[in-house]
């Protein structure tokens, strides 16, 4: 994918969290922000980047990190798309994922082709 193609995806996610988003509204964006939506609850949802790394939609509450999804790492598959995340090094939240989600040991071999392939990029 290009670069336009992630700012694309950016955007519309954040106009589709406007959109589901009761009350939600865009913010002035201040530096290394593209767009920034205020949600209720002292949340606040940017698209921006971060240091040297061009994409990220990433969640606060307050000043306070809460969650982020690096846009680079999204693979085109058929007709969708679908995130390569990184396995968490954070012992909180490794807890928290270990006890929420299953973890896979083994991810498909054409499926880590296609995240070098990106990465590279």
């Amino acid at each position: 994918m290009r670069r336009q193609d992630f700012k694309k995806i950016g955007n519309d996610l954040l106009e589709d969290s406007r959109n589901y988003f009761i009350g939600s509204q865009y913010v002035e964006p201040m530096e290394d922000e593209y767009k920034v939506l205020q949600l209720q609850g002292n949340l606040t949802l940017k698209f921006r980047k971060w240091g040297n790394k061009p994409f990220y939609l990433i969640l606060f509450r307050g000043s306070k990190y809460l969650f982020e999804l690096e846009l680079i790492k999204i693979l085109k598959r058929n007709d969708g798309y679908t995130w390569y995340l990184s396995k968490p090094k954070n012992e909180k939240n490794v807890g928290i994922l270990n006890h929420s989600l299953a973890w896979c040991e083994e991810v498909d071999q054409h499926y880590r082709v296609e995240i070098k392939k990106a990465k590279k990029v």
